[in-house]
């Protein structure tokens, strides 16, 4: 991936609770940084950590609190050292699944080119100026949101159940995907399709806003939608028509296709050329390119550099989630657990991700209460037995947990023979290395279940990636060697700027696509190669754990 020195990229991310940049170079290093709070910059909306809680169960976001952000964050970069007339291209982040509905006979572009005329300072100026309002929802609903239950197991009965949910759109139907927060709001105002002139993620009005033209949405954020056929990388006619079956609109399906958009973007696919109005206001090049934006998980993936298949990418942080790269024709979509996504890097592969919700507290917990609150005693510890921990397994779930699913929160521990125990009896340093264990081979068992087999390399991130003795246990539960990823920038934005890099130099190629690469780009160490013994252990145990992990969700069901 090569592009021309002193070129310059930059990545936004728009996450749940702040607006963030990075800019990097040609080589993909990162010379900029700056982030602020939503709550703290704009507290005339009043959220609370991003988001509006109006109703139990539901959360939203103000709409033009992502519009002020924008001018906000380059209105930091021109105070900073940047040249911004170097900036070849811009992309980003946004929080995944939360959507905003642009208003029927609202025109964008006119907009932005009235900003330009009229000199405005700011965006939301000249969106008070049309004659239209910009959103015909002015708070659009957050991920966070869980409001729409009866909408999902609609959805799925309408199409055959969740396991045809997730075998076209990489998912079962959950509350947080857009599809069924469009659902719910069709259902409460069935003309509702007919005031909306487009309804976007954050991440393709992030795009439009820039571009200064209503943008597709990417396919790789788009397959958070329970919308898409994520295999074609087109909308569903399945799932359109099911979504939009409260509609009082002639046609709905072809009406709520056509308010998201006739079709998708490839996510690395120029959109075209950043609006007169940021080359005015914030000095960018008449020529910078706007890379489609997409979702904070699909940039996360690229930012930790997982460009292959083989590539496993695992964050151990309050939760653990676990991201790799899989070829499509290998990928098993699952009503069950995991997600697919389309690869925001990669035409040929698909993304899969699992989220664990019990991940570091839960293993700080019986930190503090065998190994005196003490890491280095912990390690010790663990050092001291040995891989299987002679058939003690136990399970650990502080909270209900979302893979496995359970519905109540518990502990639930097993003896060599299978027998029920409980771990807190155990020798402190048989219970210090159950809690690793049961949480990694977890981790390689429900990977295993979505087609994840045999990795090539494990990238891991998160406050557990300096324990040493941890990552020796997840490189021969996985058999693959573990390496750290050193870097302190935010993983999505800094994704957003690689992938600004990438659409770049894709757009500048005679066939539209180069390989993303940016093994120069981050600093990864080797920190723990499996020993072969010890992995043969953990492999001949993974069916007894399955078998034992299926037992302690029945209990805790």
């Amino acid at each position: 991936m090569t592009v021309e020195d002193g070129a310059l990229f930059l990545g936004l991310d728009c996450s749940t609770q702040s607006m963030s940049a990075v800019v990097v170079d040609a080589h993909g290093r990162v010379v900029h940084e700056s982030s602020f709070r939503f709550d703290e910059r704009f507290p005339q909306y009043g959220t609370d950590n991003g988001v509006l809680r109006e109703k139990a169960s539901e959360v939203v976001i103000p709409s033009l609190m992502f519009v002020e952000s924008l001018d906000a964050i380059l209105a930091e970069l021109v105070k900073s050292q940047v040249d911004l007339t170097k900036i070849k291209s811009v992309s980003g982040s946004a929080q995944q699944h939360a959507s905003v509905y642009w208003t029927k006979g609202f025109s964008l572009r006119a907009c932005l080119d009235d900003a330009v005329a009229v000199g405005a300072t700011s965006l939301l100026e000249a969106m008070k100026k049309q004659p239209e309002i910009a959103f015909c929802l002015a708070n659009g609903p957050s991920w966070m949101d869980s409001s729409t239950t009866q909408y999902c197991t609609e959805l799925e009965a309408a199409v055959g159940g969740p396991d045809r949910v997730a075998e076209i759109s990489g998912s079962r139907a959950y509350e947080r995907f857009t599809g069924n927060q469009i659902a719910k709001r069709i259902h409460e105002d069935p003309a509702f399709l007919e005031k909306c002139g487009r309804i976007a993620l954050v991440s393709s009005m992030l795009t439009s806003l820039l571009c200064g033209e209503y943008a597709p949405i990417d396919d790789s954020d788009g397959s958070g939608m329970n919308l898409l056929d994520v295999r074609k990388r087109e909308w569903s006619p399945e799932l359109v028509k099911a979504t939009a079956k409260y509609s009082s609109s002639t046609d709905a399906p072809k009406k709520l296709e056509a308010v998201l958009g006739s079709q998708v973007s490839r996510s690395y696919a120029s959109v075209g050329a950043i609006h007169a109005y940021y080359q005015k206001k914030y000095g960018f090049a008449a020529d910078c390119k706007v890379i489609p934006f997409s979702g904070d998980n699909p940039c996360t993936l690229a930012g930790i550099g997982l460009s292959k298949p083989g590539d496993v990418g695992v964050s151990l942080g309050t939760s653990s989630t676990l991201f790799a790269v899989v070829p499509t024709e290998a990928a098993r979509f699952s009503g069950k657990e995991g997600h697919f996504f389309c690869n925001p890097i990669d035409p040929d592969t698909v993304m899969a991700m699992i989220c664990f919700k019990n991940g570091s507290l839960t293993r700080q917990e019986v930190r503090d209460r065998r190994a005196g609150a003490s890491w280095d005693k912990f390690e010790t510890m663990m050092q001291a037995t040995k891989a299987g921990n002679e058939g003690a397994t136990a399970f650990y779930y502080q909270d209900p947990e979302i893979t496995p699913s359970t519905l109540t929160a518990g502990v639930v521990g097993f003896d060599a023979s299978g027998a029920r125990t409980d771990p807190s009896l155990a020798p402190p340093e048989v219970e210090v290395r159950a809690v690793v264990e049961s949480q990694f081979l977890s981790l390689r068992l429900h990977a295993e279940r979505l087609g994840v087999n045999k990795p090539q390399r494990l990238i891991v991130v998160g406050g557990a990636s300096a324990n040493k003795c941890m990552l020796q246990v997840l490189a021969d539960i996985f058999d693959a060697p573990v390496y750290r990823l050193t870097c302190a920038s935010n993983s999505a934005a800094l994704g957003g700027a690689f992938r600004a890099r990438h659409g770049y130099a894709c757009a500048n190629s005679a066939s539209g696509y180069v390989p993303f690469d940016v093994t120069e780009s981050l600093d990864f160490s080797l920190s723990a190669t499996p020993n072969g013994d010890d992995a043969k252990v953990y492999t001949r145990e993974l069916p007894r754990f399955e078998s034992l992990e299926n037992q302690a969700v029945s209990l805790l069901s």
